[in-house]
């Protein structure tokens, strides 16, 4: 089985691969050293150019599924049960199983709400057409009710009172009089009976009905002064307080409809914007929660391993916390990824380059890669790319593909690595150790070297190619078997 993959720089010890290169260039100054003559000069020669790196790197896949639920409302996730870390699934198959009868309590009570909020907007939306309605009437209403009570007022003033005076002083009158006109009539009696010849009993009777009737005359003489007074002092008072008040009160009710009238419209106006308003929060907070429920039905998106928590860069984190999370009873975090389906067929190597490196490592370069798991075991591999962009201080990406053959059933992403690469390999180059290159100092990029042999050193412009830590290859300016100084003379 073959499968094509690729290594990165990513989360990965930069130290480790700094020794690497610090070992390296420490045999090459060794080697270095070893050919430097007496007097601090080296001859030139043509010999292996080569450099060799070993990075640290780690198994990926290619294609993986971060397995997160992330609702909008509801946020309480227990968990039943789910399936075990290590395990292959299926696409579409169910990876954990969470308690949803509280979620289903909440959508229950948020359809009701729903149906309330309609019944609401319903309502708001009546009350508003009828208010439009009624409006118009109503300020009529009013304004009748407060034109009738200042004509009240002004009748009474001008009518019913005055009437009422003159209605009680005449009853007054009229009872005094007819209190006069029966004792004069009874003394008119009295008179006449002296020098008449009617009998005794006739006359007892006559006179014993006039003196009742000026006793009931004198009685109603007596009411009349207390209704006269009664009238003037007490209810024509009142009645006037009570016509300007309620005056006062129609013109006040009636300035109060002409000001509030128009705002209990608006209010009832946006009554139904609230209203609507409403019913959508309560359509938005169902959908919401009917959402989070599918949510919770979590399924695996693509075939492959489970594994517990994320990989960043190809390191698995949060695998502890996950694994704790996911036992019956566990809570799961809202929107923290506790999963990963890794498709185990998409292994790639992700690796830190030292971006002192970067500049040699080109796409298209041989690699090998040696699994910790099995270190007898070498699978050639082939660079794919180089990150522009560092991924921490002094790391730069890199990726290359390569072909596991049938050693892809030892591997798992997670795994560990060592990559080896050769930025520098030149069979047959004329070289120098690179501190007999210096560089001018009053012209940027251009470089030279002190040739030994006469009463002083001859300074020689030299173009260089492919280098090393310790050594660059000469491609013009010198030729094999002369000699250079290493260092600058005092």
């Amino acid at each position: 089985m073959s499968m094509a993959s690729m290594f990165s720089a990513g989360a990965l010890a930069q130290d480790a691969g700094g020794k690497a290169d610090a070992k390296e260039e420490k045999k090459d100054e060794k080697k270095e050293g070893e050919k430097q003559e007496a007097g601090g000069t080296h001859t030139v020669a043509r010999e292996l150019l080569k450099q060799e790196l070993e990075l640290d790197g780690v198994f990926e896949a290619q294609q993986t599924a971060e397995i997160a639920i992330r609702p909008d409302a509801w946020q309480e996730l227990s968990v039943l049960e789910a399936v075990a870390h290590g395990r292959r699934v299926e696409a579409g198959e169910a990876l954990v199983k969470l308690d949803t009868k509280k979620i289903d309590i909440a959508i229950a009570d948020a359809e009701a709400a729903l149906k309330l909020a309609e019944l609401a907007a319903a309502q708001a939306k009546e009350d508003f057409r009828l208010a439009q309605e009624s409006h118009p009437l109503e300020m009529a209403k009013a304004e009748r009710a407060a034109q009738i009570a200042a004509e009240d007022l002004k009748r009474f003033n001008e009518v019913e009172r005055p009437m009422s005076e003159k209605s009680a002083n005449f009853s007054l009158q009229m009872s005094e009089q007819s209190l006069e006109y029966q004792m004069e009539e009874l003394r008119q009696l009295e008179k006449m009976y002296k020098a008449d010849e009617i009998t005794e009993e006739t006359e007892e009777i006559i006179l014993k009905r006039t003196r009742n009737e000026i006793e009931q005359a004198k009685f109603m003489f007596e009411r009349a002064k207390l209704n006269h007074e009664e009238t003037l002092k007490i209810s024509l008072p009142r009645k006037q307080e009570e016509t300007e008040r309620a005056a006062k009160l129609s013109a006040i009710e009636w300035e109060r409809t002409r000001v509030t009238a128009p705002i209990a419209m608006r209010q009832k106006e946006l009554g139904v914007v609230k209203a609507a308003h409403d019913l959508e929060k309560a359509a938005e907070a169902l959908a919401k929660l009917k959402s989070d429920r599918e949510a919770m039905a979590v399924k695996a998106p693509i075939a492959g391993i489970v594994y517990y928590g994320r990989a960043t860069r190809g390191k698995w984190t949060g695998g502890t916390e996950a694994s704790a999370a996911l036992q019956a009873g566990g809570k799961l975090t809202p929107g923290s990824v506790f999963m990963t389906v890794v498709n185990p067929e998409t292994l790639v190597v992700r690796a830190a380059i030292d971006e002192k490196h970067v500049a040699r490592v080109k796409p298209g370069m041989k690699a090998r890669i040696v699994p910790t798991a099995t270190p007898d075991q070498t699978l050639a591999a082939t660079l794919a790319a180089v990150s522009a962009i560092p991924v921490d201080i002094g790391g730069i990406d890199a990726a290359a593909t390569f072909q596991l053959g049938d050693a892809a059933a030892n591997l798992a992403a997670g795994m560990t690595c060592k990559v080896k690469l050769v930025p520098v390999l030149k069979p047959d180059a004329l070289v120098a150790p690179a501190s007999a290159v210096f560089e001018d100092d009053f012209e940027f990029g251009k470089r030279y070297v002190l040739v030994a042999g006469g009463e002083k050193p001859e300074r020689r412009d030299v173009k260089i190619g492919q280098r090393t830590d310790a050594k660059v290859e000469i491609v013009e300016g010198l030729k094999e078997g002369e000699k250079v100084l290493t260092k600058k003379p005092e």
